[in-house]
Parts: structure tokens; sequence; C-alpha cells
């Protein structure tokens, strides 16, 4: 699958374009493309950085080594249209886009869908090759092989590899690429202090990690990791300008961001914003409920901030009386479960907004992960239509709580959540992807514009 040309306009812009794909999760991909595009950035080149699959935290690690916003590809939730708009969208005025992949190159949900490898061949864009040192010497020819015959239509610009342990190890592994089809571009040995940091959603998120460890690890990856090879082997890939934002505002929607509330796909906040959508950004943990026509709560971690988070009850009252005016409310995980009645961490209960009447438990197990498709059964403000979207969550309900729609994973097979959809509330474990129905956008803003302040 490529882009063809009249997929593009006649006015379409090009940049020079790389994947960073990897052997597996856990290699480093994630490291060594910060440090990349930290690198990069150092040099005074625009980079631009995107994220193959539905993640919402890696992302926020790209664009701070990038200082610029992350987009995500992702083919199941948007199509391969919608995946065009969305490079459009994070690529305008740069140097180079610099793609992460998700997981091993070729995995996808059926048929590879929505695999590193999907978006290489859809951009035809070459893949540096990411591979874990760890435990491994000259065997690690017979697994670059493998890569490369498995499918000879990607394209591959070298590969690097990670966690090297020393000197006579490195020299192991040149050893093994001589006898492989594969340039190895550099070597980036063990971090020991530039690792990032894990916690139960995965790492942590950008901004709770010093600007200096991306400048650090920057400066690391140019001294380890041919970079000039690296920028000269990316093959440009054409793309039309992306839609121009109205002038004017047709309602004011107010988005919760803060350490609590954090995960956003850059997109949806675009597409609001196209739809004549004036976005109010606030934290629910320090400030009161702006006055606005819409709200947007995204997801992130209110269970680290769960006494914080109760202590707002002024916000509570607030937001209850926003709903009962008709004002419309999205609120994806982390904040559906702000607008439930309780929230219990450790066996401790918090109290949160009480819009919804559920007790939210957080546990030590994986409760759920992966693909959703969302089917609406009720009159709501956001869509008719069904919404891809995705659900990772450790938390769960104590009763059941399915209402005003249902839902089925990437292989159409029907899963149980929790969630409301009605009228002016759509509220569920789901972040959804408004790019799966763009209209949902620009539904969203016409409900919150018949609204007033």
């Amino acid at each position: 699958m490529t882009v063809k040309e009249d997929q593009v306009s006649l006015k379409a812009m090009e940049i020079p374009t790389l994947v960073i794909g990897a052997t597996q999760s856990g290699s480093g991909k994630t490291t060594l493309a910060c440090g990349i595009l930290a690198a990069l950035r150092q040099r005074g080149i625009a980079v631009r950085p995107f994220k193959v699959g539905p993640d919402y935290i890696d992302p926020s690690h790209l664009a701070r080594a990038a200082e610029c916003p992350c987009y995500n590809l992702d083919p199941w939730m948007t199509g391969t249209l919608g995946t065009l708009r969305s490079f459009a969208r994070g690529a305008c005025g740069g140097d180079l886009a610099v793609i992460e992949g998700v997981m091993g190159l070729f995995d996808g949900v059926a048929g590879g869908l929505g695999s590193t490898a999907q978006i290489a061949k859809l951009f035809r864009a070459p893949v540096l090759l990411v591979l874990n040192a760890q435990g491994v010497g000259q065997s690690l020819a017979a697994q670059v092989e493998g890569f490369l015959n498995f499918d000879p239509t990607v394209r591959y610009l070298g590969a690097v590899v990670t966690n090297v342990a020393s000197p006579r190890q490195e020299r192991m592994l040149e050893e093994a690429f001589s006898w492989t089809g594969l340039k190895c571009l550099g070597f980036l040995p063990r971090l020991k202090d530039l690792g990032l940091p894990k916690r139960h959603l995965g790492l942590f998120m950008a901004g709770e990690i010093r600007r200096s460890f991306y400048e650090k690890l920057g400066r690391l990856v140019a001294e380890n990791v041919n970079l000039d090879e690296i920028r000269a082997g990316a093959r440009k890939v054409a793309f039309p300008p992306p839609p121009v934002r109205p002038k004017s505002s047709k309602a004011s929607i107010a988005v919760a961001r803060d350490e609590a509330f954090c995960f956003y796909y850059q997109e949806n906040l675009d597409l609001l914003k196209e739809a004549g959508a004036s976005l109010i950004f606030f934290s629910p943990l320090k400030e009161d409920l702006p006055e606005a026509q819409g709200y947007y709560f995204g997801g992130g971690y209110p269970e680290l901030f769960a006494a914080q988070l109760a202590k707002r009850k002024g916000l509570f009252k607030a937001l209850k009386e926003a709903y009962r005016r008709g004002k419309p409310i999205l609120a994806e995980c982390g904040g559906f479960m702000f607008l439930n009645q309780q929230l219990i961490v450790e066996e401790k209960a918090f109290r949160l907004s009480g819009l919804l009447p559920g007790k939210v438990e957080m546990t030590s197990r994986l409760k759920a992960l992966g693909y959703r498709k969302l089917l609406p059964r009720v009159p709501n403000f956001l869509s008719p239509a069904p919404l891809r979207g995705h659900e990772f969550r450790y938390s769960t309900l104590k009763e059941p709580m399915q209402y005003g729609f249902e839902a089925v994973d990437a292989w159409g097979k029907e899963v149980s959540t929790f969630g409301v959809v009605r009228e002016n509330l759509f509220a569920s474990y789901v972040h959804v992807h408004l790019g799966s129905f763009p209209k949902a956008a620009e539904n969203f803003v016409a409900q919150a514009a018949a609204c007033q302040l």
C-alpha cells in the first residue's frame, strides 16, 4: 500500500521521512527515537515526531524531545486516508519526519493492520531497525536476516543496536553485521541513568521528567549513532496541506489538562479547533471549572491524585450544573473515572464528582487492553455512527455500568466495558479517536454552540 499521487493535492508538500521499528517491545525504540529527535533538534533541524498505534504516553516523550506536538498514525482507528491526514497535520513546516513504531515491526491486529511495517509501506519510508543486544552476540545476524527476508517489500535504512554492555560485545556484533545485508549505524551503550521510568500504565509522562534528560540523551545518541547517514537515508513523502482552521470561534470547550488528566490524541484537539472550537485548558487539580459551552476530560492518572481531587467540591458542583444545563461532556478513561461518585485506592475511598453513581476501584491487575469500536444505541451529542478508540485500564467498577452503547474489539467480538452515552454525555473507559468519524468533532462543537455560557 503506497501514497498515490491522487491522494494528495496539487499543492502537496514534501518531507524526508524515516520509521524507527524494532524486533520486539522493550528494545529501546522510544529511548532511541527521543535521542535522535533531540540530537537533530540540537543541530537546528525542525524534526516532526509521530507514533504508530494508539499509545498516548510515548507521544509525550517524542513531543518533548522534538519540542513540537506528536501525532499518532493508526490505520485501524482512522483508516488509510485518516492516517494520511494525521501525517499532514504533524508534518507541516518540518525538515524531517521521524515515525516511532509500535511493538515489533510486523505486529498489528488481524493481517498486520496497524503495524509499523504497514505504516512504512504506506509512506514508502525506510525503516531503521532497532535490536536489543542483551544476552546475544553473533546470533544477532540470524535475527537480522529473518527480518530482511520476512517481507522483502519493506525497505531498510540500517540498524541501531541498543543495550550494548561492553566494547567486546560491540566487536562481536560488528562481526555479526558483516554476515548480513544490513548496515549498522550505531551501538548505543547500556543506559544506567537514561532509561525512561515506568509505572502501571507504562512510561512516566514527559512532563514528569526534566528537560535536561532529553538534552543529555540527544548528546549520547549523537556520539554513538551516525545521524548524518540516518538523515541522508530518509525518503521524501508528499502530503497535502492540513485543513485551514476557521478565523472565528463557534463555541468554547474547556479541556482538563494537568498531571491527573494528560492523555489526549493531539489530532482530537486539532479536529475540535478545525470545527470551530476555542479550547480553554484548565487544571481540575488547581483551578475552578471554567465558564465554557462544552467540556472534555481526557485520561490520565486520577488515582495518583485522588486525595487532592476529592477536595474539589466547588468544581464538582459546577460540573453537575453544567451537565444539568445541557452542556456536552466528553470523558475518557480517567475522565470517566472522575465523573463517578467514588474512587477506591488501596482500600481507601475518595469522593469524586458524583455526576455518575459508580464506585471505581483501582486494582493491581490489568483489567482491559485493546482496540474498541463503540456503537452508540441512543441519541447523543457526539456521534450516531461507530467511533473507534483504545482501552487500557487497571481499574474497574463495583457494579455494571454500560448504558447507551455496545462495544466490540478489533476482530468484531463483543466486549464488556463501562460507560454512559446519553444526550449531552459521552463517557467511557475508551479513548475515542475523533478521526475515526471526523463529523463527531463538528457535532461536539455544534452542540456546545447551542448552549449559553
